[in-house]
């Protein structure tokens, strides 16, 4: 007789068969085990790694010196804080060195016998400085270390620093090359 139910016939269950179905099942428990493990791990890293962050600002003291020590196992968070407070430092005394010595610029050009011509030319060569030293930065920054791009970039500056202090002595070039020299290090805070 003809088969008249909707559904197919069902086929004896074999070996072959079993095993097919059961395949993707124990595929997915095995999956399934091994995420369960992988979030117990996770939860369990989590909580030998947690930080109170409620008094950061008070333990920063605590963690730039734990920061700075040799030999010690960092924790990331506290790490991450200590390089946002440098990098903050340096953004305010990157603010303060260009509204000190941008307005006195004028003077110390004049005391020095300069012109209108080189007080632009000094104004301009930090820009100049910078533009030139962007990709550069980019490109060394991308191949090394950023600390590494960071204490050299602020040993140089320190060095344009003492050129510009020693104007008086070297002539006044030695405030265009200064100032073109910090140009080119404040490319590496872009």
């Amino acid at each position: 007789p003809a088969h008249s139910s909707p559904h197919p016939p069902c086929l004896p269950l074999t070996a072959e068969r079993f095993s097919a179905m059961a395949a993707p099942a124990a595929k997915a428990q095995a999956q399934s085990r091994d995420l369960q493990v992988s979030l117990e791990l996770h939860e369990t890293a989590s909580e030998a790694n947690a930080v109170d962050c409620s008094n950061t600002a008070a333990d920063l003291p605590v963690a730039f010196s734990r920061a700075v020590s040799p030999g010690v196992d960092l924790n990331p968070e506290t790490t991450a804080m200590v390089n946002l407070f440098c990098a903050w430092s340096i953004g305010f005394l990157t603010a303060i060195e260009g509204t000190v010595s941008v307005p006195s610029l004028w003077r110390y050009v004049q005391s020095l016998g300069g012109s209108h011509h080189l007080y632009g030319l000094c104004v301009s060569a930090f820009a100049a400085g910078r533009l030139t030293c962007m990709g550069i930065f980019g490109m060394w920054v991308d191949r090394r270390p950023y600390k590494e791009v960071f204490v050299v970039s602020l040993l140089i500056s320190m060095l344009a620093g003492l050129l510009y202090s020693s104007a008086p002595t070297l002539g006044a070039w030695a405030i265009v090359a200064a100032r073109a020299l910090l140009g080119a290090m404040s490319a590496q805070s872009v």
